[in-house]
C-alpha cells in the first residue's frame, strides 16, 4: 500500500471507509470495517504507477483525487471510489511533488 485515504473524514460522521492505493497491483482497495486490516479489491487503476505522492477526499464532495507517478511523471487523476478507475487530470507536474491533500470544505 502507497498511499490511504478515508471518505466521510470529518467531525461527526457515523461511519468511515479507508480507501488504498497500491502501485505493485495498479488497484484501489478498501479496507472493510476501517482500521481492520482487511483489504477488499475495489478494482484496477487502469494505468501503472510506480508511486503514489498523496491520496485524498474531499469530505463535502466525496471526490477523490490522487498524484501519481507513471512512466509519463507525476499527474494529478480522479479516482473513481466504486470502480478504481484513474483518469488523469491536467497535464504532468515539471517537477518532483512530494504530498497532496485537499482542502477544507471540498
Amino acid at each position: 500500500i502507497t498511499a490511504a485515504a478515508y471518505n466521510n473524514n470529518f467531525t461527526g460522521t457515523a461511519t468511515t471507509t479507508l480507501f488504498d492505493i497500491d502501485t505493485e497491483t495498479d488497484r484501489l482497495y478498501k479496507q472493510d470495517p476501517a482500521n481492520s486490516g482487511v483489504l477488499v479489491s475495489v478494482g484496477p487503476l487502469n494505468i501503472n504507477a510506480t508511486a503514489a505522492n498523496g491520496f485524498d477526499i474531499g469530505g463535502t464532495s466525496g471526490f477523490a483525487y490522487a498524484m501519481l507517478t507513471t512512466d509519463s511523471g507525476t499527474q494529478l487523476y480522479g479516482i473513481n471510489l466504486t470502480t478504481g478507475q484513474a483518469t488523469a487530470i491536467g497535464v504532468p507536474f515539471p517537477t518532483t511533488v512530494r504530498g497532496f491533500t485537499i482542502g477544507l470544505g471540498f
